[in-house]
């Protein structure tokens, strides 16, 4: 989408902007609809998991999006997507 390309636009031009300020060890993020960034270290080596039921998870089963694993069931309920990870 659009939205899409502008944002990775706008992170890349952050990304490079901090490089050639010579910030290194950095990520770029998105917080509260503004880039900054933070230390690897802060977000390196941490286990973040997605729960099932994230509106992002129901979104891509909703339209046809392969996790690539057989125990990941779709379930319909009315209008209303849930997902169970079984």
């Amino acid at each position: 989408t659009p939205y899409d390309r502008i944002l990775a636009t706008s992170l890349g031009s952050y990304a490079a902007a901090m490089v050639a300020d010579g910030h290194f060890d950095r990520m770029v993020v998105l917080r509260e609809n503004r880039l900054s960034s933070v230390s690897l270290s802060a977000v390196a080596n941490k286990v973040r998991t997605v729960p099932p039921n994230a509106p992002a998870i129901l979104s891509a089963l909703a339209v046809g999006t392969s996790f690539g694993v057989s125990s990941f069931e779709q379930r319909f309920v009315g209008t209303e997507v849930s997902a169970v990870l079984s």
